[in-house]
């Protein structure tokens, strides 16, 4: 799980607990578009 925090028209905005597949190797994530799309709306 991660937390995605952004920012729009001065409100921060934070989503936590997002279904993400994390490579340890190099620690980078990766979210499905399905939920891309979700947050996306959100914002």
């Amino acid at each position: 799980m991660i937390t995605i925090t952004f920012e729009r028209e001065g409100l921060t905005h934070v989503v936590r607990e997002i279904q993400a597949e994390i490579y340890v190797k190099c620690w980078e994530d990766s979210v499905d578009e399905s939920i891309t799309h979700e947050i996306m709306v959100l914002a």
